[in-house]
């Protein structure tokens, strides 16, 4: 692998010289905190790679140094007030007075190196620092998930994620004095609904650790720059995801409950029609029968029974008669009078007796009137012929 490698990958992987620039603009008001409480502010990059951050610095006109081992990857033109020098960081730091920079930046650096490395390099830069000094470490953030389980492991010189607080505790145990936090290069627009996918890398891919050196009376004024709250955490972006859906899901309960009690009004409707409706049979099932009864118990029905007798037996005599003319025509003479003497003598005397197809004729629909005593001889001459 040549020295040019990382170059082709940063070019490649890292973007244009122009955006990652952009990306420093959020650094401007400490930068330019520091540069003016001092007469001759000296800045230092660590790693500096391509140089985009010194351009940066240059473009504010501020004076500013950088060191990077790899020094194939500085392009060949820069601005005159930026100065590259090729060598080991922390090397270089040890060959550096003390108190000698006001600000001191690693970007994307510290996740190259090896943690007793990066704890010596630390605790170097605090030696180096000013009094009012500051220190800026820039690196992969392991709560963007998507950063955490694929796009870390792209650059093949990554070593490890490194958690922010152990990045504040390495500043702290180090001597530095307070730590602020940023995440950052995240969208520029916040969902206003987060979907899945942004829960998983929406999230500010890289978090920016500043170290105040010491408390001094200037360090109030960068406290205060430093303390703005920047940046967009996973877990910020689940309690909104929640937010979101348990607000839709609470709308969906409330519209059930609504349908529900719509089904309940509609059921308590019908069921009180059918009891309505239920009651008038029954009122008018009442009448009928009360009014049957009056006729079954009235005058009239009672002198009218033999007329109904004689309805009856003439439309059973219509069925027997239209009978015997069929079977008259398929037998002979002599069958047919055996076949049906007995039978139609039998059923003559069940119709005048009132109980044909046994059905009874009760005492107040029997006959008593002038036609009687003819219905008695009738009969009797029909038990003699049996």
């Amino acid at each position: 692998m040549d020295k040019y490698f990382y170059l082709r990958f940063e070019d490649l992987h890292r973007g244009e010289k122009a955006d990652i620039i952009s990306r420093f603009k959020k650094y401007e008001r400490i930068l330019y905190s520091l540069a003016e409480k001092s007469d001759a502010p000296a800045f230092l990059d660590l790693g500096c790679g391509r140089g985009e951050f010194l351009s940066y610095l240059a473009s504010l006109k501020i004076t500013a140094t950088g060191v990077e081992k790899n020094i194939s990857l500085a392009p060949e033109k820069l601005d005159k007030s930026v100065e590259i020098i090729e060598g080991d960081a922390l090397s270089w730091l040890k060959n550096t007075r003390d108190n000698s920079y006001d600000f001191i930046s690693a970007i994307h650096v510290i996740e190259h190196l090896e943690f007793p490395y990066f704890y010596e390099l630390t605790r170097e830069i605090k030696r180096v620092l000013k009094k009012n000094g500051v220190v800026l470490f820039e690196t992969p953030n392991p709560d963007n998930l998507l950063v955490a389980t694929s796009n870390f492991y792209v650059d093949p010189t990554h070593l490890r994620l490194i958690p922010q607080k152990l990045v504040e505790f390495v500043l702290n145990d180090t001597g530095f004095y307070k730590t602020f936090s940023w995440g950052v290069n995240e969208s520029a627009t916040r969902p206003m609904i987060p979907k899945v996918s942004d829960i998983l890398g929406g999230s500010s891919p890289d978090y920016a650790i500043f170290g105040l050196a010491n408390q001094t009376p200037l360090s109030s004024k960068i406290e205060e720059v430093l303390g703005e709250k920047k940046g967009l955490t996973t877990k910020e972006l689940c309690e909104s995801f929640e937010e979101r859906y348990l607000k839709d899901y609470t709308e969906l309960l409330e519209r059930q409950k609504k349908i529900e009690d719509n089904i309940y009004d509609q059921n308590c409707f019908h069921r009180d029609q059918y009891i309505q409706v239920t009651q008038e049979i029954y009122r008018v099932r009442d009448i009928f029968e009360n009014e049957l009864e009056r006729i079954y118990s009235s005058r009239s029905w009672k002198i009218t029974a033999p007329l109904r007798q004689i309805a009856r037996l003439v439309r059973k005599c219509s069925s027997i008669f239209v009978n015997l003319k069929i079977n008259f025509a398929r037998m002979s003479f002599r069958e047919f009078l055996q076949n049906y003497r007995t039978k139609v003598s039998s059923l003559l005397y069940a119709l005048l007796d009132g109980s044909a197809e046994g059905e009874t004729v009760s005492k107040d629909e029997s006959v008593k009137g002038v036609f009687y005593k003819r219905y008695k001889r009738l009969l009797a001459s029909l038990k003699k012929k049996k």
